[in-house]
């Protein structure tokens, strides 16, 4: 990840049932993080941290990473279909900084 909002890798391909483990560098000087979820999803919490952006937040599918370190989610993917990974951090999302996960 880095200041620019751009993720190293845009897309991601897995099989159902795998899992995966996720390291995330954060290469920038701002904070960063990476969120899975569905699109949706994102938008919905991209807005809430708009609104609320000191807003802590930790769940399994997120990592916060503070600038030159790393953070990592290791995630089950049980669905197929198309997902989405973004920093939502305030108008990093909507600057672009996401990508595109298919779980086939």
């Amino acid at each position: 990840m880095g200041d620019d909002m751009k993720f190293d890798r845009a897309t991601i391909d897995v099989r159902r049932g795998d899992t995966v483990r996720f390291v995330v560098t954060n290469r920038g000087a701002a904070m960063h993080e990476m969120v899975i979820g569905t699109q949706p999803d994102l938008d919905a919490r991209a807005a809430l941290m708009r609104e609320f952006p000191e807003m802590e937040h930790e769940e399994a599918y997120m990592a916060h990473v503070p600038p030159g370190r790393e953070g990592e989610i290791v995630w089950q993917f049980t669905m197929s279909g198309r997902f989405r990974f973004g920093c939502l951090v305030a108008s990093h999302f909507e600057a672009g900084m996401a990508g595109d996960i298919t779980v086939r």
